[in-house]
C-alpha cells in the first residue's frame, strides 16, 4: 500500500516558509507563494486561505482603499470553511480587522484612517522602513488635530480655515496665535492666522483656545512643550521622503511614535471615551501565521 508523501497533500514545510515570509511583512512576496503552493497539493484549503489573507494585508499595508472591499469579501467567504487553518483567537482577531477594514473602505471615517496611519507607521518600523513609519506618524498626528478641531467646534473647516466658526474673540485669536509662534519660530517673522491647518499651525492653535482638552491630554501644556513639538515635525520635514536629505534614525523614529500615540489616545479619550485604544489596536496588528495553528 502506497502512501503519498505528506509534502505532496499538505505542502507543510513549503506552507511553514511561506508563513516566514508573510510573518516578516512581505505580504505580496507571500500570496505568490501560496498560489503557486496551492495548485501543487492535493488539499489546498488552507494555503488558498493563506494566499488571500496575505493579498488582504497587502492591500492593507499599501492602503489601496480601492480593492480592500474585494479583499474583505474574498477573506469572509473562506472564514466559512473550517478547513483555514486558524485558531479560534487569531479568528475572532480577522473579525475584528475585517468589521475595521470595511469602515475604512466604505465609511470614510477619519478616525479609522487616523487609527490605520498609527498601526502601519508601527508595521514599517519593525520592517526596518523608518522613512515611512515616519511619514504615518507625522501623518497620525497632524490629522488628530484637524480632525479634533472639525469635531469639536461646529462647521469649523480646516481647509480652507474659517476661524469665526470658533465663536472666540477674533483679535484676540489673532494677536495669541501671532505671539506664540514669535515663541516657538524666533526667527520666521510674524505669522497670521493660516488659510489652512497643517501640523505646526493646528497646534498653536489649539494651544490658543485655552478651553480645549486635547493637548492637554496629550501632556503637551505649554509653549516649552510646543516648541519640542516643533522639533519632532522636523525628523519628518528633514527625512529623505519629505524635504529633505536626513535620514530617520531609530531614536527620533521611537519619539515621534510617541508623540503620534499621545495625541491619538488623547483623541479617543475626548471622542471615544466607550473604546479601549489599546486593545483596538492589539485586535488591528497584523496576525502570525504558523506556531499555534
Amino acid at each position: 500500500c502506497w502512501i503519498d508523501n505528506p509534502s505532496t497533500v499538505f505542502g507543510d514545510q513549503k506552507v511553514a516558509a511561506g508563513e516566514d515570509v508573510f510573518n516578516s511583512g512581505a505580504f505580496e512576496n507571500a500570496a505568490a507563494r501560496f498560489k503557486h503552493l496551492a495548485e501543487r497539493i492535493a488539499s489546498p484549503h488552507r494555503v488558498r486561505f493563506r494566499a488571500l489573507l496575505a493579498e488582504l494585508y497587502h492591500a492593507w499595508a499599501g492602503l489601496d482603499l480601492e480593492h480592500l472591499p474585494e479583499r474583505i469579501d474574498d477573506i469572509k467567504a473562506m472564514l466559512r470553511d473550517h478547513r483555514v487553518g486558524l485558531d479560534h483567537v487569531r479568528v475572532d482577531q480577522l473579525g475584528h480587522q475585517l468589521t475595521f477594514l470595511h469602515s475604512l473602505a466604505h465609511e470614510e471615517r477619519r478616525d479609522a484612517l487616523l487609527l490605520c496611519f498609527y498601526l502601519l507607521g508601527k508595521h514599517y518600523s519593525a520592517l526596518g522602513r523608518r522613512d515611512f513609519a515616519a511619514l504615518l506618524f507625522y501623518r497620525t498626528a497632524e490629522g488628530v488635530m484637524t480632525d479634533h478641531l472639525e469635531r469639536s467646534y461646529d462647521n469649523f473647516k480646516s481647509r480652507p480655515t474659517n476661524f469665526e466658526a470658533l465663536n472666540v474673540d477674533m483679535d484676540k485669536l489673532a494677536s495669541d496665535y501671532r505671539g506664540n509662534c514669535e515663541q516657538i519660530f524666533p526667527h520666521s517673522g510674524a505669522a497670521e492666522l493660516p488659510g489652512a491647518l497643517g501640523f505646526m499651525s493646528s497646534a498653536v492653535l489649539l494651544y490658543c483656545l485655552p478651553e480645549d482638552k486635547l493637548l492637554r491630554e496629550a501632556h503637551i501644556r505649554d509653549v516649552k512643550a510646543l516648541t519640542r513639538l516643533h522639533q519632532l515635525s522636523e525628523i519628518r520635514n528633514r527625512s529623505i521622503l519629505a524635504h529633505g536629505f536626513q535620514p530617520v534614525t531609530a531614536e527620533r523614529l521611537r519619539e515621534l511614535e510617541n508623540l503620534a500615540l499621545r495625541l491619538l489616545s488623547a483623541l479617543w479619550r475626548l471622542h471615544h471615551p466607550e473604546d479601549d485604544l489599546q486593545a483596538r489596536i492589539h485586535q488591528l496588528t497584523f496576525i502570525k501565521l504558523g506556531e499555534a495553528d
